[in-house]
């Protein structure tokens, strides 16, 4: 994506795959290869960030109504924050429950920043169209992407509640 002017904004390359040819078993993996342009979207000194992200996600379906999911991501970038180290652990009951812990560790931090976990435990309930959550976040500051939407939100330690409905 570019300005009228020509000026580079955004790139991206992204690539994954879903293998479902076991019983219980899903398992999907990716990597995602971005340009990202911090000196218009968040007002950076540094112009672009160029960061490499590989992905793993695997489903085991242990009843037809509950489910254990694990993902894991690393990105590698040597600006911004730096690299980071993603894991999460998700628990499922169909079709109202969802159990969740995760963590976010700078494991290569730029030297402005330091070495740090950012973790969540998150619970969801839905019935029908709605959507019920509570969770106790730490979270860095920066964009972050739901549903195809994507915001700036600033650093956050606390407990979070939503409430989200489908009409």
């Amino acid at each position: 994506t570019n300005k009228i002017e020509g000026e580079k904004l955004y790139r991206e390359i992204y690539a994954d795959a879903e293998y479902r040819g076991y019983d219980k078993w899903i398992l999907s993996a990716g990597v995602q290869y971005m340009e990202y342009n911090l000196q218009v979207y968040r007002s950076e000194p540094l112009p672009f960030m160029y960061s490499f992200t590989p992905f793993v996600d695997v489903t085991y379906r242990i009843s037809d109504k509950k489910a254990l999911r694990f993902e894991f991501e690393y990105q590698d970038t040597k600006q911004d924050y730096g690299s980071w180290v993603y894991g999460l652990l998700e628990y499922t009951v169909a079709p109202h429950w969802s159990f969740a812990l995760s963590d976010m560790y700078n494991l290569k931090p730029t030297p402005a920043y330091e070495k740090i976990h950012y973790y969540s435990v998150f619970s969801a309930y839905t019935k029908g169209p709605h959507r019920f959550t509570l969770a106790y976040v730490k979270q860095v500051a920066g964009i972050n992407c739901t549903g195809g939407v994507c915001r700036y939100e600033p650093a956050f330690s606390g407990v979070r509640a939503q409430i989200t409905s489908n009409f």
